[in-house]
């Protein structure tokens, strides 16, 4: 029977295959500590991208406005409308 090789033509002993639990629990250590860090930043940021799209939608709607208004020389009216429904 021949020598078992790895991927970069080393050989192995019978039962070195795989990872060894050190080497798992040190990986979802550093996994852990990645997504602690980055979960703080990716709320933020979702967070401003929702401002961002609702600035961006009430000047879409401001526009619009504007434009019906001066295509038949007439005045609009707006007021907010709130998407809650109250209970």
């Amino acid at each position: 029977m021949g020598r078992r090789l790895t991927g970069d033509g080393r050989s192995c002993r019978q039962g070195e295959t795989g990872f060894s639990l050190l080497e798992l629990i040190v990986v979802l250590a550093i996994l852990g500590l990645v997504a602690a860090i980055g979960t703080p930043n990716v709320v933020s940021w979702l967070t401003r991208l929702r401002s961002r799209a609702t600035v961006d939608e009430v000047l879409s709607i401001l526009q619009l406005a504007r434009l019906q208004a001066i295509a038949p020389n007439t005045r609009l009216a707006g007021m907010p409308v709130s998407q809650r429904n109250p209970a």
